[in-house]
């Protein structure tokens, strides 16, 4: 992982070891406008195929301020090009607890075969709000088509069927 410049990215290593509590770190400058950096994790062995499902599993820093916009880019790679598809959620950082952490998944669904897999942290303007972005891990799943019946229950398990839940389609009411 290369770091902009300002940025700092400390054990990147751990964004990919199997310990669920470890992480790499992206440190933030204190003083920002306008910034971004990216995170590259790359397999030099294999090849995913399409309809692999890939998530970071991040973290963002304590905040100062719950408004504070946190963008982020998911991009697949192939041979060294970026691919068409990308991922570009945008969270609020610090909902439900000001100086606290939100912890996130995030990913996207791989239209074609890819090698790589990269994440950009943009940081529209930071006067010291943000600390850090901790990457706990990556996963890969590789998605599997079914057909299902329409007024028919089915227990989506993990492994069976792999499912993912799009935030931005679902919602509660009450």
């Amino acid at each position: 992982a290369v770091a902009e410049i300002g940025f700092e990215i400390l054990n990147s290593n751990y964004a990919i070891d199997t310990d669920p509590n470890s992480y790499a770190e992206i440190k933030i400058p204190t003083l920002s406008v306008v910034s971004s950096t990216s995170f590259t994790i790359a397999d030099a062995i294999s090849t995913y195929a399409p309809d692999t499902y890939v998530e970071f599993d991040i973290e963002m820093g304590s905040v100062l301020n719950v408004d504070v916009l946190q963008d982020f880019t998911i991009q697949l790679i192939r041979d060294g090009q970026v691919l068409p598809n990308t991922y570009s959620p945008s969270l609020l950082a610090g909902v439900g607890a000001l100086g606290g952490s939100t912890r996130s998944r995030l990913g996207i669904v791989a239209k074609d075969s890819f090698d790589a897999v990269q994440l950009t942290i943009n940081v529209p303007v930071n006067v010291g709000l943000f600390n850090s972005i901790k990457v706990y891990g990556i996963s890969f799943q590789k998605l599997c088509k079914t057909t299902l019946n329409c007024n028919e229950t089915v227990a989506l398990v993990q492994g069976k069927a792999p499912v993912v839940i799009n935030n931005e389609r679902t919602g509660t009411q009450g």
